[in-house]
């Protein structure tokens, strides 16, 4: 299934009498709506969001799909946000510690090891006898070195990582849940 496209959310305001969202577990549950019937009766106190798409929590609202993080990050700043982070990694949680704005390519500095990767390592190859390490910065390749051992391209990709603002969990295994 494709990834919900972005849309324009309703206004800080209008999420807010839909919504209620609780920052610690990052839940959103649908709100009671004086005098309105059928579907909100049916569903008013229960959690929203709950389908997945690319392990994040969605849903519909006004017959758009939505991310629930985006919903959360506008009902709580008002602010649409272009892309947003889920520090930990875990794309199901979000609490509000757990959230961020990531502008400009951050969250690629952030992503999990992919998992057709051979080496175990993110930006480190195999060629050969010998090891090639390699990092992504702003949509280029950016070739750091080839090296004899996997041990050497591992600490001259964590150094580049380091010098280009990757975040430290870049690379992590990926997340397993649930």
């Amino acid at each position: 299934m494709a990834p919900p496209r972005t849309v324009t959310l309703p206004t800080q305001e209008e999420l807010r009498k839909l919504f209620h969202y609780e920052a610690k577990t990052g839940r959103i549950f649908w709100k009671a709506r004086p005098g309105v019937t059928g579907w909100n009766t049916r569903y008013a106190g229960k959690e929203a969001f709950l389908c997945l798409t690319n392990g994040h929590k969605r849903g519909m609202l006004f017959r758009n799909s939505v991310y629930a993080h985006r919903v959360i990050w506008k009902m709580v700043t008002g602010e649409d946000p272009p892309e947003i982070d889920h520090i930990d990694g875990n794309p199901l949680n979000n609490s509000w510690r757990n959230l961020r704005v990531a502008v400009g390519g951050a969250n690629q500095k952030n992503c999990e090891l992919r998992n057709d990767n051979k080496s175990g390592h993110v930006g480190v190859v195999r060629r050969g006898d010998r090891w090639i390490a390699q990092i992504g910065v702003n949509g280029t390749t950016k070739h750091i070195g080839i090296y004899d051992s996997v041990g050497l391209a591992i600490a001259a990709r964590k150094r580049a990582q380091e010098e280009y603002g990757f975040h430290p969990r870049h690379g992590r295994a990926p997340w397993k849940g649930t």
